[in-house]
């Protein structure tokens, strides 16, 4: 619902410049002396300006990475921190990749349990080679599933208790997600799995990797 609230801020402008007008008439009318609230429009945007400043780091990303790691309440604050330490991800991925032998690349899976961890595949994962990433997420199942029928499966972010081994006859832990300055997002301290030896084509077990979150 995030999308209608510039509509809502803009509607609240023409309200409160419409309280702002009727104050100032109604000071204007019983003194000259009119307290500075209401002095002028001038007043109220830059009390709107010095509200904005103060809660500008809650909602914009103007303070250094460090500063949210040592901030609980600002790094769990939204998605303040929710991007922090995407490229970390996408090369420990690529470390587990290129850990496969190359003849079993081109057959290589890579699916993660949300689409932030998907999106952060698909910016970076091109520069150090990696194939498209897929989520069972929301829309992004819709986007489709991995192309090859069977191969290796990299599972990205999935905990223990909700792993999809369906499928694979082997499923193992083999990183974990770490953040350089220690950012308490989603991301942080989530495993990735290989699996191999799968059994059952991604044709069969896409439609059960569907949730919404």
């Amino acid at each position: 619902l995030s999308g209608i609230y510039a509509l809502l801020f803009a509607a609240g402008a023409c309200v409160l410049e419409g309280v702002v007008a009727r104050k100032r008439a109604l000071y204007s009318a019983k003194s000259p002396r009119r307290p500075i609230l209401w002095r002028s429009q001038r007043a109220v945007i830059a009390w709107i300006v010095v509200i904005g400043i103060i809660g500008s780091p809650i909602v914009l990303p103007v303070l250094p990475a460090n500063a949210l790691a040592k901030s609980s309440f600002l790094s769990s604050t939204g998605h303040l921190g929710s991007d922090v330490g995407w490229l970390g991800l996408v090369a420990t991925v690529a470390h587990v990749y290129q850990s496969i032998p190359a003849s079993e690349r081109p057959t290589v899976a890579i699916v993660a349990s949300d689409y932030a961890e998907a999106g952060a595949i698909a910016l970076y994962g091109p520069r150090f080679g990696l194939p498209q990433a897929h989520s069972g997420q929301n829309n992004a199942w819709y986007w489709g599933r991995p192309s090859p029928a069977l191969g290796t499966t990299i599972f990205v972010g999935y905990s223990p208790s909700n792993l999809p081994t369906r499928g694979f006859q082997s499923v193992r832990q083999v990183a974990t997600i770490h953040n350089a300055p220690g950012v308490h997002n989603d991301e942080e301290g989530e495993p990735v799995w290989l699996a191999t030896g799968q059994t059952v084509p991604w044709p069969v077990l896409w439609p059960s990797f569907r949730y919404d979150a």
